[in-house]
């Protein structure tokens, strides 16, 4: 859990990101064992919004902003973490894809 030492937060905006590594990408991992673009593409942005999330709900209405990219590909739910046939091309694109494709509760509270 966040510690609370603000009483406001009306935008998040989720903007941190990594690309594909280019032709010569090679499969990386975040310390927690996570495909590197997916963690810190998705599941980055995910966490800090859910622990932001009860300060967020004190001053409504609230705005989540998560800056995503054009360059979208289907996720493969069999291999989410893209341990078979990397390409940091498909892990970045996928990472994207979660991003925008994902709510955290909801998000429009008018």
């Amino acid at each position: 859990m966040v510690p609370q030492k603000c009483d406001r937060l009306d935008l998040l905006i989720n903007n941190a990101g990594i690309g594909s590594g280019g032709s010569a990408g090679k499969r990386e991992t975040s310390q927690d064992g996570y495909e590197l673009r997916f963690a810190v593409n998705y599941l980055a942005g995910f966490l800090l919004t859910r622990l932001l999330l009860p300060i967020m709900m004190l001053n409504k209405p609230v705005r989540v902003v998560n800056v995503s990219s054009l360059g979208q590909y289907p996720i493969d739910f069999d291999d989410v973490m893209l341990t078979r046939g990397y390409s940091g091309q498909r892990a970045y694109t996928q990472s994207k894809l979660a991003q925008i494709g994902g709510r955290i509760g909801q998000t429009d509270h008018r």
